[in-house]
């Protein structure tokens, strides 16, 4: 059983062959080769021993799964403390893009991210119109027309048209190559309205008036 699904669960590392699904695929693999190992040499090498190598043995395994679960322990609660406040995660080069998009929504206006980051819904407190917060999902050529006609029913205002996070361009690819389908349809109904940082921001040709324009600053 732990075959099968280890053989399964790896089938990520071969999809995506980076560091980051590496690891996590190779986590049922490993409980394999630990229980191969246990089972089927350790346990007959001990029993050939005296009572201190199975104590010895048993405090190396248990330090071993200790110093595992403090560390898990540490990053979840670096990561994941309530007592922290956001201020204090969030990217210097983001906190004035997101105040200028928290100041220029109204309620009614809506916001879209191209870089694939679905944490800048949160950070402005707005829904992600379309089903795909990271838009990278939305890759096949169907999920593409889903999402030009959430774009179009949902009255967006801002895009994050891009940033240089690397999610921009997973796997090499960028945007422009990655969706035919919506980055000509953005060109054709947005326009460049401004760099804050990073982070460039377009607008709805809607919105535009003559003392609406961005300064590209």
């Amino acid at each position: 059983c732990l075959l099968l699904l280890s053989v399964f669960f790896f089938r990520s590392a071969l999809g995506r062959t980076d560091w980051g699904h590496l690891l996590y695929s190779s986590f049922l693999p490993y409980i394999l080769t630990l229980y191969i190992l246990l089972k089927h040499y350790l346990y007959g090498f001990l029993r050939k021993r005296s009572v201190k190598y199975w104590v010895l043995s048993i405090i190396i395994v248990l330090s071993l799964f200790f110093a595992r679960g403090s560390y898990t322990l540490i990053i979840s609660s670096k990561t994941f403390a309530s007592k922290i406040d956001d201020s204090e995660i969030i990217p210097e080069n983001y906190k004035s893009t997101i105040s200028f998009l928290k100041s220029n929504l109204g309620p009614n206006e809506n916001f879209i991210t191209m870089t694939s980051e679905a944490c800048w819904y949160y950070f402005i407190d707005k829904p992600c119109p379309t089903r795909f917060p990271v838009v990278w999902f939305a890759s096949p050529y169907f999920y593409q027309e889903d999402v030009i006609k959430d774009i179009q029913k949902n009255n967006i205002k801002f895009v994050l048209y891009k940033n240089d996070m690397w999610s921009n361009a997973i796997d090499g690819f960028d945007n422009e190559t990655r969706f035919p389908l919506i980055m000509p349809f953005l060109k054709q109904n947005f326009t460049f309205y401004k760099k804050i940082d990073d982070n460039e921001i377009w607008i709805n040709k809607k919105y535009i008036t003559d003392g609406n324009k961005g300064n590209g600053q």
